[in-house]
């Protein structure tokens, strides 16, 4: 009976070594790893916000539309231009390792803001914690002489 016990033992053992490294080498290939993913919902783009504001550009004056969403560990902010009957993705910013954070804003709670400046220009304000949660506010502007959006980096640390 305890031969058969330690052959069964060895046989689970043995078994259980074999799925191991079978499972080490799939999720050592990439294309097998990002299937896995796949299946898990971890490439799943979740919408977190949306908002939308009237833009002066060069030529004219058009909707825009921002949505922040949740993709696997990483947070997007995608920004689109109405044109016609579509909207036109004219930028996309993508922040690793990052999860969905509110902030108050003028006394409204949100995880997404427009902030006018006196300019008559505005900035986007994505609040978020990193994967230490500590929290981050990133800031995306407008450049009026390129036309394009860009993301405001933080003032350098002494």
């Amino acid at each position: 009976m305890k031969k058969r016990e330690s052959s069964l033992t060895i046989i689970s053992i043995v078994a259980l070594a074999a799925v191991a490294g079978i499972l080490m080498i799939v999720l050592a290939l990439p294309q097998a790893r990002r299937q896995i993913q796949s299946w898990a919902g971890l490439n799943e783009r979740v919408v977190l916000a949306k908002l939308q504001r009237e833009m002066q550009f060069a030529e004219s004056k058009d909707l825009i539309t921002v949505v922040k969403l949740k993709q696997g560990r990483n947070l997007i902010v995608e920004i689109y231009r109405q044109e016609q009957d579509s909207q036109k993705l004219i930028s996309a910013f993508e922040f690793k390792n990052e999860f969905d954070a509110q902030m108050i804003q003028l006394s409204a709670t949100g995880n997404l803001f427009f902030v006018d400046r006196n300019s008559g220009f505005f900035e986007i304000v994505v609040p978020g914690f990193d994967h230490e949660m500590n929290p981050r506010t990133h800031v995306i502007e407008f450049h009026s002489e390129t036309q394009e959006f860009r993301l405001k980096t933080p003032p350098s640390e002494p």
